[in-house]
C-alpha cells in the first residue's frame, strides 16, 4: 500500500524545485518527509512521473537526484523515449507551474499499475 501523503508532500517538494528552478536531492526529500534516506522514494516519485506526464507532458520528477552525481538515479521516467534528463528539466522549468497534483484516488491508481508491471 503507498502512503497517499507522502507522495502529495514528494510532489509539493518537485513543485518547489520547479517554481525555483533546482533540483532537489533524494536525501533532503526524505529529510523533509521525516525519513534519514531516500532508498524509499521510488515508487512515490514513479507516481508523480507517471501523473505528471499523463496530465502536463513532462516529468516533474527529473529534478529529483542523487547528492553524488546531480542526477536522477537508475529508471527515470521521461516523457518520450527520445529525449534526455537535461533537456527535460529545462522544458520543466520552462513550464507553467504543475499546480494540480495527483489526488488520493489517482495515487492509488497508478500504485496499483505500478504493481502490475512489478509481478
Amino acid at each position: 500500500m503507498v502512503d497517499v501523503k507522502l507522495v502529495s508532500g514528494v510532489w509539493k517538494l518537485l513543485l518547489q524545485a520547479q517554481k525555483a528552478h533546482k533540483t532537489i536531492t533524494y536525501g533532503t526529500i526524505a529529510k523533509k518527509l521525516g525519513s534519514r534516506n531516500g532508498q524509499f522514494l521510488g515508487r512515490h516519485l514513479g507516481i508523480c512521473a507517471m501523473f505528471s506526464i499523463s496530465t502536463y507532458g513532462l516529468g516533474l520528477n527529473v529534478l529529483a537526484v542523487r547528492q553524488d552525481t546531480g542526477e536522477p538515479g537508475d529508471g527515470v521516467m521521461l516523457s518520450r523515449a527520445d529525449r534526455d534528463v537535461q533537456k527535460e528539466r529545462v522544458d520543466v522549468w520552462a513550464a507553467p507551474t504543475f499546480s494540480k497534483g495527483p489526488s488520493p484516488e489517482i495515487i492509488r491508481k497508478l500504485n496499483r499499475v505500478i504493481n502490475q508491471f512489478m509481478e
